[in-house]
């Protein structure tokens, strides 16, 4: 069966016009890419399969890379200032994580490439180690059966692309890149220039508070207690954002989480495609050890410039930010 770009625009419609939705999909609360597209494609899936699933975006307003992917249809995505979650009867799918300390009791599936780190006894799961959730759901979708049009592989493409930063070595997988082969042959985009495009629309933020909590991820221990909080902000290295105003953002961020450390991670954007030096401030009881470690882990040239302040030039090797979790983790549970 051929899914459509109108079908899923009349889709986000119907959810829009239910009043009392009992099954709910949620992408993570610091929505990215992949959180939003596979959020909305998992929502669809589950309609197509009998009972209406409203796809919910745990913002205040779609990031801006995500609305120019989804264009017309981005108004007809539900936000969570518009949607009454509140029944106790509400179900809810998570995407791209697992743990809603909110509505943990309440959440009946998960889909997500994140190794679980909370006890999901009783829930169905699909987690598996790919470089984005989108590919999942996408491949779901093609084990039912279901064909994509131009206009849905696009936007499934976009997904995939954000969130393994355009097929990088370090972020895809091989069901990554078969898949969005696939898609770039169905909707005519070539991965390389689509990315670039999407990257562009992405780095043209400039509010510290909307980069702040735009890529941003809480890992907790194995009891659901909140350890780290980490921040990503990406911007072009002539637009970087002020120091000053991230040290508010964690101090609020400590103090709202309750996690041990807080991190915030600049990573400048080259107009060539390259990156500039990358910044990495910390806070709480755990700062200190998080960005010694973090130093250790980038070596030669990573240098401590201030008790909350690492910087890493461009010639370190700069792992991701799941790489630094895996290290980070076990040290900061021996500190809580």
């Amino acid at each position: 069966m051929l899914l459509t770009l109108s079908e899923f625009a009349a889709y986000l419609s119907r959810c829009r016009e239910e009043k009392f939705p009992r099954l709910f999909v949620l992408g993570h609360a610091a929505p990215d890419g992949d959180a939003v597209i596979s959020s909305l494609f998992e929502g669809w899936r589950l309609t197509l399969q009998g009972e209406l699933a409203v796809p919910v975006v745990q913002a205040d307003a779609l990031p801006r890379e995500v609305a120019w992917l989804l264009g017309s249809s981005a108004p007809l995505v539900l936000t969570a200032a518009e949607a009454d979650m509140t029944h106790p009867d509400s179900r809810f799918v998570l995407t791209d994580h697992h743990h809603d300390p909110l509505r943990q009791r309440q959440v009946v599936a998960v889909v997500d490439h994140h190794p679980p780190a909370t006890d999901l006894t009783g829930v169905d799961v699909c987690i598996r180690p790919v470089g984005a959730t989108t590919t999942l759901v996408a491949q779901q979708l093609e084990q039912q059966g279901y064909t994509f049009d131009d206009g849905v592989a696009r936007l499934l493409l976009g997904g995939v692309l954000l969130d393994t930063d355009g097929l990088s070595p370090r972020k895809a997988t091989a069901e990554d890149l078969t898949l969005a082969q696939r898609l770039s042959a169905l909707c005519g985009e070539p991965t390389t220039a689509f990315y670039d495009t999407l990257q562009a629309q992405l780095l043209s933020e400039t509010d510290v508070a909307v980069l702040y909590r735009r890529d941003y991820r809480t890992y907790f221990d194995r009891n659901g207690v909140p350890l780290l909080g980490f921040a990503i902000l990406k911007v072009w290295d002539t637009t970087l954002p002020s120091l000053a105003e991230i040290r508010r953002l964690l101090a609020a961020d400590l103090r709202d989480s309750g996690c041990v450390a807080c991190v915030a991670k600049v990573m400048p954007y080259t107009a060539d495609g390259g990156r500039g030096q990358q910044v990495c401030l910390a806070a709480g009881e755990g700062g200190d050890l998080v960005l010694t470690a973090l130093c250790q882990m980038e070596g030669a040239g990573a240098e401590r410039t201030a008790p909350d302040t690492l910087l890493i030039p461009p010639t370190c090797p700069q792992w991701g930010r799941k790489r630094y979790a895996a290290h980070l983790l076990p040290l900061l549970e021996k500190e809580a």
